[in-house]
């Protein structure tokens, strides 16, 4: 090949590289994948909770539309639904609750979890009781007026400083921790886990009408829902 069909070879690459970058077929791709990998999941945010990564947090407890997607999916079981579409999904146990997490991470392919107690607590941390705080005015709860709790489970009915709502709400939340000979830990439980909401709420992984059932730590919420979480 001459010099002159190897300059007209390397003009044509050159060209062809060029208008490949400026509509994007040539470089799209790399710059998308590369936004795609920096951003959360829809309806999740960024929040630091000290390790290497952020912890990617769902802004909303995961709601009756949510759960039913699921169900239509035939990968969740059918249960009584209570709430709205648009409302927290309540009436399910834990066993319920990884079935959900196990056809959203397939569908979404991310590894989904429940946040722990540490970090749940971590999430609400601004709104966390102060000793002379009334946490009750109503007259027919005067005897519990000043009520602090042992371990103070904060609670927000607005949107945090990072975005995350319904951490105040008047449903509780399933975490991924359990409390054995009175200590709480995460990792592999058995039969309690501890809900988190206005107190902690120790349950049993197979109860879905909380309030009938009754737990192992204050009294127990009438409503037990969930939100995910993934490392970033």
């Amino acid at each position: 090949m001459g010099p002159s069909a190897t300059n007209s070879l390397l003009l044509r690459v050159a060209l062809l590289l060029l208008l490949g970058g400026a509509s994007g077929y040539a470089a799209g791709p790399m710059i998308t994948g590369l936004m795609a990998a920096q951003s959360p999941p829809s309806g999740f945010v960024p929040v630091d909770v000290g390790g290497e990564s952020p912890l990617l947090v769902q802004k909303q407890q995961v709601t009756t539309s949510d759960w039913l997607a699921c169900v239509a999916d035939q990968a969740c079981p059918q249960v009584p639904v209570k709430s709205t579409a648009d409302e927290p999904m309540f009436g399910i146990n834990l066993l319920d609750v990884h079935a959900y997490i196990r056809w959203k991470g397939k569908r979404d392919q991310i590894s989904y979890r429940l946040p722990t107690h540490e970090e749940w607590m971590l999430l609400a941390a601004e709104q966390v009781p102060q000793a002379d705080e009334v946490l009750f005015d109503a007259p027919e709860l005067s005897w519990a007026s000043n009520f602090r709790m042992s371990d103070p489970n904060p609670v927000i009915e607005t949107p945090n400083q990072f975005g995350i709502e319904q951490l105040r709400d008047t449903t509780w939340e399933w975490t991924a921790s359990c409390l054995e000979a009175g200590e709480t830990r995460s990792g592999n439980c058995e039969s309690l886990r501890i809900a988190m909401g206005n107190h902690k709420a120790v349950l049993s992984v197979l109860v879905r009408d909380t309030a009938k059932a009754g737990c192992g730590g204050g009294t127990p919420p009438a409503r037990v829902g969930f939100r995910l979480v993934a490392d970033g």
